[in-house]
């Protein structure tokens, strides 16, 4: 019985200690894969820039729209 409990704390003991090592490792490995340059991440603003800029033009577009046949009308 004595020889079991050596045997389980023995194996804790190592599964603990390889857990712990590798765990900055493995955190470091998916965090080099997430990293983004500076060069994507100034195409990703320019991009949603140029995408607000296109849905800003359609929203007045059709506010003038009904505002020139609304001017049109009360004439």
């Amino acid at each position: 019985m004595g020889e079991l409990e050596e045997q389980s704390s023995s194996s804790e003991k190592i599964d603990g200690s390889d857990e712990k090592g590798s765990r900055p490792r493995k955190r470091a490995a998916l965090n080099a894969g997430r990293k983004t340059t500076k060069r994507e991440k100034l195409e990703a603003m320019t991009d949603k820039i140029a995408a607000n800029i296109e849905n800003v033009d359609t929203d007045y577009a059709e506010k003038y729209e009904y505002l020139s046949k609304w001017m049109e009308f009360e004439k």
